[in-house]
């Protein structure tokens, strides 16, 4: 059977975190960064380029990219659809693969929290990542619970990784640590 390796994607204009997951390990985690300071077209050349690098480097079977278009104002949403848009070419164009579209409370839903900030310390707990903080590693953590939860409920169609609990969530840590669970 061949690996599943899937690159998630939370996008933004200035930090996209992006996640590399094989066979429902987390392997990598990084930010492709653009200079805001910049005009446009070349922010979005620089994220390509970027990108494009990534994706040739890992080599994906699949990648997932987050929806964050709700609530934004227009100005906002013009140019993360700009940058949705050089993702989704990029991903069709290197690697031949049209990207999983995941709704932005779908992973927030699947780990049992409700902001954004719950899901930064849920996925630094399961994966021990003490050093992390919030303000720099955020969009890192969105990409790897979005490419967790896109192993686990689109290609497994199950919830191996996660036991439901009513206080929230509660994982096959011990397990998964023990088998190589990535960092």
């Amino acid at each position: 059977m061949e690996m599943i390796k899937i690159i998630s994607l939370d996008i933004s204009s200035k930090a996209t975190g992006w996640s590399f997951v094989v066979d429902g390990r987390v392997r990598s985690s990084g930010i492709i960064r653009t200079d805001p300071k910049s005009d446009l077209p070349w922010r979005l050349s620089e994220f390509r380029s970027r990108l494009g690098s990534l994706l040739l480097d890992k080599k994906p079977t699949h990648v997932v990219i987050e929806n964050n278009f709700a609530k934004t104002n227009v100005k906002v949403l013009k140019i993360l659809s700009q940058f949705a848009g050089v993702a989704n070419e990029c991903c069709r164009t290197l690697v031949r693969i049209s990207p999983y579209t995941m709704n932005n409370s779908t992973p927030k839903s699947y780990f049992h929290v409700k902001k954004k900030e719950d899901l930064f310390y849920v996925v630094k707990d399961f994966l021990g990542l003490d050093d992390w903080e919030y303000k720099e590693c955020n969009d890192m953590t969105d990409a790897i619970a979005q490419g967790i939860c896109y192993y686990d409920t689109i290609l497994l169609k199950e919830n191996k990784i996660r036991i439901e609990k009513p206080y929230g969530y509660l994982f096959k840590l011990q397990e998964i640590r023990k088998n190589g669970g990535g960092y």
